[in-house]
This record gives structure tokens, sequence and C-alpha cells, in this order.
């Protein structure tokens, strides 16, 4: 069945990519386009239930951007193991916000590089509850850091 055929990837037919935390609820995932500029496609993982960068947020959600390559992968990959070269982490700002409910991609800007729409529904803003917001991460073919939170995006 499924589950033997999941137990043989191994990096060159496949491989699992796993969340950070219990509970983080890792499981919505879809192509992404090309953020990286390096002509090959990447992926979005999201976790909108993860706790933030210290697990001390909770619910404000994670979301993995997972770079791609030609080259082989290993037969297992970590929201851990993201170290800005190969993906990175964006961070839910608050408790609750839940980034990563929502997330889309597309070359917003013109530029050539896809870009990551990532929505919060349940962030506060202007001192209104959950009033929401999307965050617009625009792809580069530089060097990307290994976390992206609200700041970085400003």
């Amino acid at each position: 069945g499924m589950c033997g055929q999941l137990a043989q990837l191994n990096g060159n037919n496949g491989f699992i990519f796993y969340g950070r935390d219990d509970d983080d609820q890792t499981f919505r995932a879809k192509t992404a386009g090309d953020v990286n500029g390096d002509g090959i496609k990447d992926f979005v993982v999201a976790a909108w239930t993860a706790d933030g960068e210290n697990g001390d947020k909770s619910n404000a959600g994670e979301v993995y951007v997972v770079f791609g390559k030609a080259s082989p992968w290993d037969a297992w990959m970590t929201a851990d193991s993201l170290n800005g070269a190969n993906g990175f982490i964006f961070y839910g700002n608050n408790e609750n916000d839940q980034a990563g409910s929502g997330f889309s991609s597309g070359d917003v800007n013109g530029d050539g590089y896809s870009d990551i729409i990532i929505a919060a529904p349940g962030a506060d803003v202007g001192g209104k509850e959950n009033v929401g917001q999307v965050h617009v991460i625009f792809g580069k073919a530089t060097v990307w850091p290994v976390s992206i939170t609200n700041s970085y995006i400003q």
C-alpha cells in the first residue's frame, strides 16, 4: 500500500518533509514557482498552528519555503534544516495570527521572481482583533536569511 511506498522514499525517488514541533500540523503544501531565481521551482509548506520561532506564540503560524534543486535530496528534510541557502521560514508575528492558513505565489511585482503571499487571518491590527493581514515576500536571487518576520518585510 501507500505506506510501504512512502517508506521507500530515499531522496532519489522523492523525500519526506517534517515540521518543527508537536502539534504544528504541517500538512498544507504547494509549488511556489521560482522564488530564488535559479530556474528550478520551489515549494511552500504551511503550519498555521505552529507556535513561532521560540515556541512561545501559540498558533502564530509558520511557513516554510523550500528551494528546489537538481541534485539529489536526502530521504527526509526537517523545517529546522532550512538555512537560507536551501529555503527559509516565515514566522507569524503574534499569538493566534495563524500565518499560513492561506498562501499562494506568483510574480506580483513583475521582476521575474515568484513572490510568496501569506495570509494571517487572526492578526490584530490597529487595536482591532482578528482583522487579519496578508504578508507578501518578494522573490530575489540574492542571499536569503534563515528566518523572516514582519520586520524583514517592512
